[in-house]
């Protein structure tokens, strides 16, 4: 009997290992970095690399199916705790490919931890810090990974009806942006490409989004890649991302019909606008708002180590990318180009206000506006910076 369950066994781990070899092969011909390719084989790999002896005990199903739950609900849960707390709505796909990537990484860790017992059986304390070892990877590497991989939430409701909804289709392969058009209020002076911030979605902005309408201008507005209804993404926080702000700019032209055409991010947003500014050919202006400076110094501030080393040789070696590669200081658009708005608050707690500061430093012509009162994203609820951002605005709309 045991013959028989090895030989099928061995057949199904074979074909589980060709699986996983074909797939990765389709996904790195897609684009894919290795890390995405990794985390949407790992059930494949985790199983495949289980034991056949093993899998011949009484109990190995049942421990299997309960790692698999165990390390994938959190990602659901999580997801779930984040749409109520801003009242939004989960997008299931993408939530339920993280949940498979992180059970595959659980039965990753399984596998692993049953060849590292079998192999020192005759050594218990070799044999139970290299477990401990083994176990404490699987909170290493999910921690860091949704400042990777980041949750899709989305409006509940439809908030904007008169709106025209498509989407665009990134100039780096595989991504898909779903964005939104909303018409001005009035006579229409121009266009605004509006970009959102990290772990929101282009609806969560209305006060924004309905100000700026009332100003008498378009906005243009889509999901970040990760973020929303977009195509699911690692996020690289404005290096890959500047790709998809150039797709959506030649949208936002085509749509203005010859008038002004201004880009506007908050947040993340703002990092993107910046470092993708002098890729927008035609821009009337830009507005950054609570935008940071440099990344490292923001991921410092949120990842304590060991996470935040685990963190970045994830990016490292799993995206080729690293947090140093991400610098809006450093963008072209703040010595020279359009007419540029910077906003900050003294009182973020996400952003740290010297970012704004070494901001407005290096863009001495910019026009500035510091709050001493808003929360992080919050200036437009403050008359100084909706009187500045609509004076911006008009000066665009009444050139010749």
């Amino acid at each position: 009997m045991f013959r028989l369950f090895a030989r099928a066994w061995l057949f199904q781990r074979d074909s589980f290992l060709l699986c996983a070899a074909a797939a990765a092969i389709l996904l790195g011909w897609r684009g894919e970095p290795p890390l995405t390719s990794f985390l949407v084989l790992s059930p494949l790999i985790g199983a495949g690399f289980l034991p056949i002896g093993w899998w011949s005990r009484r109990w190995s199903l049942p421990i299997a199916a309960a790692v698999a739950v165990a390390a994938g609900h959190w990602p659901l849960v999580m997801q779930v705790v984040e749409a109520r707390s801003w009242n939004g709505a989960v997008v299931w796909w993408p939530t339920l490919a993280k949940s498979w990537s992180m059970a595959g990484l659980g039965l990753c860790v399984l596998a692993a931890l049953v060849h590292w017992a079998g192999r020192f059986a005759a050594r218990p304390l070799i044999r139970a810090a290299g477990m401990l070892a083994i176990l404490l990877t699987f909170p290493a590497v999910a921690i860091p990974l949704p400042m990777i991989y980041r949750y899709h939430v989305t409006w509940r409701s439809d908030g904007f009806p008169e709106g025209q909804r498509f989407t665009v289709r990134s100039d780096a392969p595989g991504i898909d942006l779903d964005t939104l058009f909303l018409p001005a209020k009035g006579e229409e002076r121009g266009v605004v490409l509006f970009t959102h911030g990290v772990g929101r979605w282009k609806e969560f902005y209305q006060g924004h989004l309905q100000f700026l309408r009332g100003c008498g201008w378009s906005v243009l507005c889509y999901d970040l890649r990760g973020h929303g209804r977009s195509s699911p993404s690692a996020m690289t926080y404005g290096t890959r991302e500047v790709a998809d702000l150039a797709a959506e700019w030649r949208e936002a032209r085509s749509r203005a019909h010859g008038l002004p055409v201004v880009a506007y991010g908050v947040s993340l947003g703002g990092g993107i606008t910046l470092l993708g500014a002098h890729r927008l050919d035609g821009c009337a202006g830009v507005i950054a708002e609570s935008a940071f400076a440099d990344l490292e110094s923001l991921v410092d501030r949120f990842l304590k180590p060991p996470f935040d080393r685990i963190g970045r040789g994830l990016a490292w070696a799993g995206l080729g990318w690293r947090l140093s590669m991400v610098r809006p200081i450093d963008a072209p658009i703040l010595p020279s180009g359009p007419p540029l708005l910077l906003g900050w608050t003294a009182l973020d707690r996400v952003v740290p206000p010297d970012h704004g500061d070494r901001l407005a430093a290096r863009a001495s012509r910019a026009e500035l506006v510091e709050s001493q009162t808003a929360i992080h994203t919050g200036m437009i609820r403050e008359t100084q910076w909706r009187a500045a951002v609509a004076r911006f605005l008009e000066r665009i709309a009444s050139r010749p």
